[in-house]
């Protein structure tokens, strides 16, 4: 698999392990960088946990995951992206969650060399549920000053949100 070279520069520049949603023929996809070996881990069960902030900074949608030893469900490696709901890239990701049928992962290890892909079945539910994020992510937008919309600032929010848990 190659990435785009806009993607892939932008991945080379962020230092460490790192997750972006990307649009891929249709549908969005999730691209780790990281030293996770997954092909140690083939069979591995993934867990997909979406999630929806409102804050006084905006709306912001989290894409959490984490892969589990196939018997003993033990975590192997977990991470997490940031959405914004109203942002021009971000919300036809999001709105792409809501009509696909599965979800792909592709490694890259650190160098962004290609290690392999991993796609699940996508439930539904969640689908439905993240319908359910996407009209309360524009509802919350709307009460908000003119103004005061700041995703930096709303995804630190989430972020520190989620430490304290």
């Amino acid at each position: 698999m190659q990435l785009q070279p806009e993607i892939a520069s932008a991945l080379l520049s962020y230092p460490g392990e790192t997750a972006v949603a990307v649009g891929q023929e249709g549908n969005t996809a999730i691209i780790l960088k990281s030293q996770f070996e997954y092909s140690r881990y083939p069979s591995c069960l993934v867990i997909v946990t979406p999630m929806a902030g409102m804050y006084a900074a905006g709306p912001v949608f989290r894409l959490g995951f984490q892969f589990a030893h196939q018997i003993t469900r033990r975590p192997i490696y977990s991470g997490e992206t940031f959405l914004n709901p109203l942002g021009q890239y971000d919300a036809p990701l999001i709105r792409n969650l809501t009509r696909q049928s599965a979800l792909e992962f592709h490694f890259f290890n650190l160098d962004l060399a290609y290690v392999g892909s991993k796609r699940i079945r996508w439930n539904p539910q969640t689908a439905t549920d993240i319908r359910g994020m996407i009209h309360q992510c524009a509802a919350h937008a709307g009460t908000l000053p003119a103004g005061t919309l700041d995703f930096v600032l709303a995804r630190e929010a989430m972020i520190a949100e989620i430490g304290e848990l």
